[in-house]
């Protein structure tokens, strides 16, 4: 087994424990509240998704500190850490849509070595390990193979923060005049997962938190891609944003993106 099979192995079952939960419980009422604005809602099934999560974690390795969305803890940037959100993409679970995830990452000196992400609704399960590759339900991925960003598709992420969407807008209209369509899908490990497999040439990702991002990024690393911050330096877990690629065309998708500065 290799060094983080074992990890790998508990992240996996803890996100489809918490995977069966929310698709048991998608479509109905729930109860919501908002967080840092009336557009950041969190729902009782983001927390018990959480403590099914934790519990599990915790289960097998009761030593590695966990960061959650939904808990309060501090990341300290340890050697090792769990980075978990429990529910990505909690408004379209609450509007009746189906494109929302699980997502797991450890990491280890602030770089991602083992990653789930679980799309309950289709049984979709993503998972990679450093070095050996990345999934989709057994099945190895591979980036697509688009060079040139007229042939790019590019998925981009909003924030709950006006400020930010104004430079998320600016990039937006660049991505619309320079590539060839832009989807947005609002779960942000799913839109990275959607790198990943090939249906996304590229993922543009501005001021998210590591435990939106981290999963995501290892998987399209494994599977061929090319993930850096915004500056263009490989990406880490203390990063705020990420540009996600087939690393065909990278750099002159970089040099395109308006930084907000």
């Amino acid at each position: 087994m290799s060094s983080y099979a074992s990890h790998l192995q508990t992240a996996v079952e803890a996100a489809k424990s918490a995977g069966q939960l929310i698709r048991e419980a998608f479509g109905q009422m729930h109860n919501s509240r908002t967080k840092s604005n009336a557009r950041d809602l969190v729902t009782e099934i983001d927390l018990k998704s959480q403590e099914i999560i934790i519990d599990t974690l915790k289960r097998d390795f009761p030593d590695i500190p966990v960061v959650a969305e939904e808990d309060k803890q501090q990341n300290d940037n340890g050697n090792m850490l769990w980075l978990v959100d429990p529910l990505d993409g909690t408004t379209n679970f609450t509007r009746g849509i189906e494109l929302f995830s699980v997502a797991i990452c450890l990491s280890v000196k602030l770089k991602p070595v083992a990653a789930v992400v679980y799309h309950p609704i289709f049984d979709h399960l993503y998972t990679a390990e450093c070095g050996s590759g990345a999934y989709m339900n057994g099945r190895r991925l591979k980036v697509a193979t688009s060079e040139t960003l007229e042939e790019f598709t590019v998925s981009s992420k909003l924030s709950y923060k006006n400020e930010e969407r104004l430079v998320i807008l600016e990039n937006i209209g660049r991505l619309m005049m320079n590539t060839a369509g832009l989807r947005l899908i609002f779960s942000v490990a799913l839109e990275l997962c959607h790198v990943a497999r090939g249906s996304f040439d590229a993922a543009m990702i501005y001021k998210a938190n590591s435990w939106d991002m981290a999963a995501g990024c290892l998987i399209v690393s494994e599977a061929g891609g090319r993930v850096t911050n915004w500056s263009g330096e490989d990406w880490q877990i203390t990063d705020a944003d990420c540009l996600a690629s087939n690393a065909k065309a990278h750099e002159n998708l970089r040099a395109m993106l308006f930084t907000g500065e």
